[in-house]
């Protein structure tokens, strides 16, 4: 069983261990190691992180367009590497929930399952599984009488 844990990411500020300037790292503490800033997208000083500025530039955000710039925002956002082929965006897209259309969804079948039933008398039972809109019904029926219905799957 897989547990969810609420991961943070951040970005590094001076070169720490090697590691650039800039650099967004996951990370699932609740408080933030020394050098580090959260990308939460706020606006910070681009003479006190000059280094980091130098580094990212106004890629996430101008701030303010003179005294600050933006971090980036990864707040509900899954980082993605960017491609070379797909250019250089760093436009911002994404919903926490989304509507499915039947058009979006894979091609699939329903199997229409099996029903067992014991009665007494001559009757017969006949299943039907018109698309997806399924229901169900079984019941006993006297002998000598037919009865129709349709398959529940859920």
């Amino acid at each position: 069983m897989f547990e969810l844990i609420e991961v943070q990411a951040y970005c590094v500020l001076p070169s720490f261990f090697g590691v650039p300037v800039g650099t967004i790292v996951s990370f699932g503490g609740q408080v933030l190691p020394s050098r580090w800033l959260w990308c939460n997208g706020s606006a910070i000083s681009r003479t006190t992180y000059s280094d980091l500025y130098a580094a990212i530039g106004d890629s996430f955000g101008a701030g303010d367009g003179s005294d600050t710039f933006n971090l980036p925002n990864l707040v509900d956002k899954f980082p993605l590497g960017q491609s070379s082929m797909l250019g250089s965006s760093f436009s911002i897209g994404g919903t926490n929930t989304i509507t499915l259309m039947t058009n979006q969804l894979p091609k699939h079948t329903h199997g229409s399952g099996s029903i067992t039933v014991s009665s007494a008398g001559v009757h017969s039972h006949t299943i039907k599984d018109p698309g997806h809109n399924h229901g169900g019904w079984t019941g006993t029926v006297p002998g000598g009488a037919s009865s129709s219905g349709t398959l529940a799957t859920r």
